[in-house]
């Protein structure tokens, strides 16, 4: 984890490399003790890319319980 300006020279960094970046910020959901981050919003974009480059993963059958 960086601080969004760090994020963002490593970006133009890497796309001046040629490499493929994104920046991902999370969203902050209010707290009485402080902000929480939703970090389950990032995961969902991370899975998103992954499929977008990778393919879509094999989906496994469905789990019998017995």
């Amino acid at each position: 984890m960086v601080r969004e300006q760090e994020a963002l020279e490593l970006q133009a960094g890497y796309r001046q490399a040629g490499a493929d970046c994104s920046i991902v910020v999370p969203n902050r959901i209010p707290y009485p003790l402080g902000e929480v981050e939703n970090f389950i919003t990032v995961d969902d974009f991370i899975f998103e890319w992954l499929d977008a480059k990778l393919g879509a993963a094999r989906r496994l059958d469905p789990v019998t319980y017995l």
